[in-house]
């Protein structure tokens, strides 16, 4: 059981990575391509934080297939400080419009997050009974 919970934990780390490079490779398109197009968000801004949020999850993700029991906490801060990081951002400048379009967005980036939080702190759990990482 301890290494289907590490793969699907490193399933799902790589996948944050990967939606995070692809915000940052589209909010770089929009700029180019529609510069003229009114945002809420700068997009050069969703493509800093895509590209910094890309590398944190690549990290956790290389970290996790090292096997290194390290990697499960740094997971787990890392998915807390990427909650803060959203929520700051769309309070800080999301209009009231936003909220009625992108709740169920918020809501299901918080439930895939939650739910890698959850299998790093197993991960972490069952590697320091077993005293074993693999």
């Amino acid at each position: 059981m301890h290494i289907w919970i590490r793969r699907l934990l490193l399933l799902t780390v790589a996948a944050h990575a990967l939606a995070n490079a692809l915000r940052a490779a589209l909010a770089v398109r929009q700029a180019l391509i529609l510069p003229e197009l009114p945002v809420t968000l700068p997009p050069l801004l969703l493509a800093a934080f895509g590209a910094l949020w890309m590398l944190v999850f690549a990290g956790c993700a290389a970290g996790i297939w090292m096997q290194r029991i390290a990697a499960a906490r740094v997971t787990i801060y890392a998915a807390v400080a990427y909650q803060a990081s959203f929520w700051m951002l769309q309070t800080a400048f999301a209009q009231a419009s936003f909220w009625t379009q992108a709740r169920f967005d918020a809501l299901g980036s918080l439930a895939a997050l939650m739910a890698t939080t959850v299998l790093a702190i197993v991960w972490q759990r069952l590697a320091q009974a077993n005293h074993s990482y693999v």
